[in-house]
């Protein structure tokens, strides 16, 4: 049974993006949960096994650690989870509300453009890009394996983004499967036969 007066607040975060993830644990220890957020991690990315966790945005960069952010002792699950949302109400973060997603296309505005499909459930599809071209930065210094498919269309240079639809769903799944019906209308780099997932490492 959880201690609530236990509760701690925290963040899984990558020195390669400002974006980070934000949690809760009645446990003491942070590290040994960190322990169990790699290893399902790696069970997720390597055999496609249990469930996706809004964490693995953060883990998959690369270089990450968790931290402190307050200790908070209160009384229920519900009280937690509404300052845990302060929190990510109040930090750049990946925690997602699904009921706010959106779809969007990169594309590049040059003679023979080409496309990316993605999604978001931030307010603003900007902030998607802004965190598009940070990753993109990292990987071509080397800071990061982390691939997307929209590095094609950032390689382009000079791009743009727009929104193709408001989508508010319940779910990773039901939002991956909208993207996927548009990547199958649209032509884009989604669709290229040498790239499996969202995420690739670099050889």
């Amino acid at each position: 049974m959880s201690n609530f007066q236990n509760s701690k607040i925290y963040q899984i975060k990558s020195q390669n993006i400002d974006t980070v993830y934000v949690g809760r644990t009645t446990k003491d220890s942070l590290l040994d949960l960190y322990s169990e957020y790699l290893n399902k991690y790696e069970m997720w990315k390597d055999h496609q096994i249990g469930l996706y966790c809004d964490s693995f945005e953060v883990l998959c960069r690369g270089n990450s650690d968790i931290s402190l952010i307050e200790d908070y002792p209160c009384n229920d699950r519900h009280e937690l989870s509404q300052r845990v949302k302060y929190w990510t109400d109040n930090m750049e973060c990946f925690n997602k509300d699904y009921q706010k997603s959106k779809i969007y296309i990169m594309s590049s505005t040059d003679i023979n453009p080409i496309s990316y499909i993605g999604s978001t459930t931030k307010e603003s599809i900007h902030f998607a890009l802004s965190t598009h071209i940070k990753d993109h930065e990292n990987y071509i210094s080397n800071k990061s394996t982390f691939l997307c498919p929209s590095f094609e269309v950032i390689d382009r240079t000079h791009f743009q983004i727009n929104l193709l639809e408001e989508y508010p769903c319940n779910s990773k799944d039901e939002l991956d499967r909208k993207v996927k019906e548009w990547t199958q209308t649209l032509l884009c780099v989604n669709n290229k036969e040498h790239i499996q997932d969202y995420t690739i490492i670099k050889n």
